[in-house]
């Protein structure tokens, strides 16, 4: 009865919760694969400016657009391209906040590249990947 319940009515702010959470494992996940599983100190310490900032954005993102308004249960291609023009114009953006922090006296990149390109597609592969296992959990 009570998964029923949730199959049917599932919250919308759950859904953001859950992409927020989703794009949180995205990030880690692509810091330790950058850094073969074994993060340096001098990344650890930004953790603290870039999470929160990488997350706020994906959050704020997913929110202005409305992905998680869609009903998940009828995912279809129009979906799959909003999330990936979503997910490619914040990542845009990520590379050139990197790149004006560059240009500050620091002269230090606050986030690598290519953890950057890293979360982007595996943030990508796993938001579209949870709304077609939904999908077909549902059905």
């Amino acid at each position: 009865m009570r998964i029923e319940l949730i199959r049917r009515h599932l919250p919308r702010w759950f859904i953001l919760v859950i992409d927020v959470f989703f794009c949180f494992c995205s990030l880690v996940l692509a810091y330790l694969l950058r850094f073969n599983f074994s993060i340096p100190h001098s990344e650890r310490v930004t953790f603290v400016y870039v999470f929160p900032f990488v997350l706020c954005c994906r959050a704020l993102s997913f929110y202005i657009s409305g992905i998680y308004k869609n009903i998940i249960r009828y995912t279809e291609a129009r979906d799959v391209q909003q999330i990936v023009v979503v997910l490619t114009v914040v990542s845009a953006f990520f590379a050139l906040a990197n790149l004006q922090y560059y240009v500050t006296p620091f002269k230090h990149f606050l986030v690598p590249y290519s953890i950057i390109a890293i979360e982007y597609f595996s943030t990508t592969v796993i938001l579209i990947a949870s709304r077609f296992l939904y999908k077909a959990m549902y059905a």
